[in-house]
């Protein structure tokens, strides 16, 4: 399954939470669906990721 797919039919707005252990362990985070990249290892990485995804953000 696609990852939009099943994350979207959940109906969620993502939180920096949600977010941040999605890139953790996708997979686990949605079951059923698959992502060729990891996501960063490092917790650093992943909350500079969303700092940056964040100034484009309107909320």
């Amino acid at each position: 399954m696609r990852a939009d797919k099943a994350a979207g039919s959940k109906g969620w707005a993502w939180t920096d939470d949600q977010l941040f252990k999605y890139l953790e362990d996708p997979p686990a985070f949605v079951p059923g669906t698959k992502m060729a990249f990891a996501g960063p290892k490092h917790e650093r990485d992943r909350r500079d990721l969303i700092a940056y995804l964040r100034k484009f953000s309107s909320k």
